[in-house]
């Protein structure tokens, strides 16, 4: 696996995790986001690029910073 493909797998990851844990389902997520379902399912997985802006919009769905978000990746 290349490190690119590593950090969008961690970076889905957690996503998944954080939605979850604000019992927030991917319809949820792309209703309050205005991203489409699918692609949220695809950056969760691992197999999207995520642009900063769509992680911008993600985390203020779960209420978090980008910059609090990334320090909580290991």
């Amino acid at each position: 696996m290349s490190s690119v493909e590593e950090l969008n797998y961690k970076i889905g990851i957690l996503i998944k995790k954080l939605r979850k844990d604000s019992n927030l389902s991917q319809v949820d997520m792309a209703r309050q986001s205005g991203l489409d379902r699918t692609y949220i399912s695809r950056v969760e997985k691992g197999n999207a690029n995520i642009t900063i802006a769509s992680l911008y919009l993600i985390c203020n769905v779960l209420k978090i910073s980008v910059k609090d978000f990334f320090s909580q990746m290991n």
